[in-house]
């Protein structure tokens, strides 16, 4: 009886450690899961410039850098759903939809909206566009180190930080690193 409860003990025992690693593994594979996600955003930007020879901004936005979140109006451009700034109804970003711990398309608020598109922990994401075309944007958050040499950027704002923490750019899931 006594070797029972040693060996249940023991088990319990590893049991704990090994919780700790897993939720390790879990935080790492979706960052990684999202850190695909923000690029694919960006590069679904960038072909859609090369379709239409501009990018999926509104017309007021021509000639200054574009920052936008990866709500229902901007996602129904990148899902051909407006005929207005997406005439030929092409499909430059396809997702899954959104599941608990899994990024995607998440419906919009009434059946007739278009889908927003949504980070692992439900947020929508970021994009920052080089709307005056001199080839780089502005790091977002005021971050230091100059500006990106990219044309668009995309970003989550990451795995939510510790009850009490302030979440910030050192925990960005983004395209350009």
């Amino acid at each position: 009886m006594i070797e029972m409860v040693i060996i249940l003990v023991i088990i319990a025992i590893l049991a704990s450690l090994a919780i700790p690693i897993f939720r390790a593994i879990k935080k790492k594979a979706q960052i990684a899961r999202m850190q695909a996600e923000v690029k694919n955003l960006t590069l679904a930007v960038r072909v859609f410039e090369l379709e239409y020879s501009k990018y999926p901004t509104p017309a007021a936005s021509v000639g200054m850098d574009y920052r936008t979140k990866t709500d229902g109006a901007f996602m129904a451009i990148l899902l051909g759903l407006d005929a207005d700034l997406n005439p030929r109804k092409r499909i430059f970003f396809e997702s899954t939809p959104a599941r608990d711990g899994s990024p995607g398309l998440k419906p919009g608020a009434k059946p007739d909206d278009p889908p927003s598109f949504v980070d692992t922990w439900g947020n929508e994401c970021f994009v920052k566009i080089d709307g005056d075309y001199d080839g780089a944007v502005d790091l977002p958050g005021g971050g230091a180190g100059g500006p990106i040499r990219e044309g668009v950027i995309a970003w989550s704002t990451g795995f939510p930080p510790p009850i009490g923490a302030v979440a910030g750019p050192a925990s960005w899931i983004k395209s350009w690193e």
